[in-house]
Formats: structure tokens, sequence, C-alpha cells
């Protein structure tokens, strides 16, 4: 690899690092083509990105963002980075099921607003609720309490019309 390339490849690791700010390193020995196309295809579906990069430049990455909290043994061997910038779970849920699927890849470590965590944190947040489901149970919380409203209020109203039907009644 040339040095332009290799500088290339820096700069966009650099600013990855500025843009991201959850991390799953793994190491993708064993995949075949096929099978990093689909997890590559599953992570672009939820926005998340992969990177393959040298372990190297990752270091270099590192010292210039001044990131210190990643464990040496992580940057060894074949090293590919799951980022994502919203949502720390989904990619956890996305990995771990393809290696369930596939007992590939294995993570490494998890980087998550500059705080590294074991590899066997994954499990953990996996097991976590994603974004979209406590989205969900937000606004089923707030809309509770008005469509109760609308219930007793709704009630009332029949309880009225009722009453005013049986006076037409009883005046005829």
């Amino acid at each position: 690899m040339l040095r332009k390339d290799k500088e290339v490849i820096l700069q966009d690791l650099i600013e990855d690092f500025k843009e991201f700010n959850v991390f799953y390193f793994t190491n993708y020995k064993g995949l075949n083509v096929t099978d990093m196309t689909t997890l590559r295809t599953k992570l672009k579906d939820a926005g998340i990105k992969l990177r393959i990069a040298k372990n190297t430049l990752i270091r270099v990455a590192r010292e210039e963002m001044k990131i210190s909290s990643i464990d040496k043994e992580v940057l060894q061997g074949n090293t590919a980075i799951v980022m994502s910038k919203d949502d720390p779970i989904a990619p956890a849920k996305i990995v771990r099921n393809f290696i369930r699927e596939h007992q590939k890849p294995s993570i490494k470590g998890i980087l998550l607003d500059n705080e590294f965590y074991k590899a066997d944190k994954i499990k953990h947040f996996a097991s976590l609720q994603g974004m979209d489901e406590l989205r969900a149970k937000v606004v089923a919380s707030i809309a509770a309490p008005i469509s109760g409203l609308v219930f007793v209020l709704s009630g009332l109203l029949r309880g009225l019309v009722s009453q005013i039907d049986q006076l037409s009644k009883r005046e005829e």
C-alpha cells in the first residue's frame, strides 16, 4: 500500500472517530466475501458503517484523536470496526445475530462514548432495548392518558345523548 493511500485511509479513520460515538471492534478472520457482504448489507440497512483497516492506522488515528481507552489486545489480528452514531444497541443486536448464524466474526471490544468495554459486554448490550423500541414506549406512554381522556369524554357524551333521547321520548 502506498503512503498516499495510507494517509487517505488515516484521514477517513480520523473522520470516523469524530463522526461516530459507538465502535465495535471485531475479528473478521474466516468470513468469506459473501458473508462479509451480507453483514455489510444488514449493517448498512440499519444506518451502521463497517470499516476494515490496518491496526497500525487505527492506532495512529486513535492517538491523534487522543482516545487512550482502547485495549492494546484489541488492535491485534484482523480488525473490522462496526460504527454507529445514534443507537449503541442496534449494532450489538445485528452483530450478535450474525455471529449466531455464522459463528464469525468475533468481538474484540466495544468503545462507547470514549469508554472501553470488554467483548463479553455484547451480550448485555444486545439484550437491551434499541432506540426504536424505547421511542415506541415513550409514544405509547404519552398516548395512554390521551386515549383514556377520549374514552371518558365519549362516555360522558354517550350518557348525555342517552338522557336527551329519554327526555324526547317522555315528551312524546
